[in-house]
């Protein structure tokens, strides 16, 4: 990544998201906004905290003022509209985002199918949608989605 870059990662509390955060926060030039599924900052800190708990660096990061100007959670939800986020969040979201890196997937194999559906299908159409407000504003370098078999 050249320049400041912003990536938006979603499924940091997941073990693949988590790895993904790890290296990501180890660039100087960019800065690393989580979404994590919470009804607000400090559940979301606290459901992050507790899904790196293996990962002491990643714990620390989250309360070092070097990395913190450049690390912020979001809390918010993949399969709700605008991502569960008012709608200046929202456009402020789109504004900075320069990477989206899409992880975030229910992988309950007993789950209900429309269950499932929220979180994989509507949640990556909810990602689609933001990266495509970004591009329009002002080019979206990259989305990666890592996808599931469930």
């Amino acid at each position: 990544m050249s320049g400041r870059s912003v990536v938006l990662l979603t499924g940091a509390t997941g073990f693949l998201g988590a790895q993904v955060a790890r290296r990501l926060l180890r660039e100087p030039d960019l800065t690393l906004i989580v979404l994590v599924r919470a009804e607000g900052e400090a559940a979301a800190r606290a459901r992050l905290a507790r899904a790196w708990w293996d990962w002491p660096e990643m714990i620390e990061a989250m309360g070092d003022r070097g990395v913190r100007s450049r690390f912020e959670i979001l809390p918010g939800d993949v399969s709700l509209p605008r991502l569960g986020l008012d709608e200046a969040a929202y456009a402020r979201l789109a504004g900075r985002v320069t990477h989206i890196i899409h992880s975030a997937a229910d992988l309950r194999v007993d789950a209900p199918l429309d269950e499932l559906r929220k979180t994989n299908v509507q949640g990556t159409a909810r990602l689609l949608e933001l990266a495509r407000l970004a591009h329009a504003a002002h080019g979206l370098q990259r989305y990666a989605h890592v996808s599931t078999a469930y």
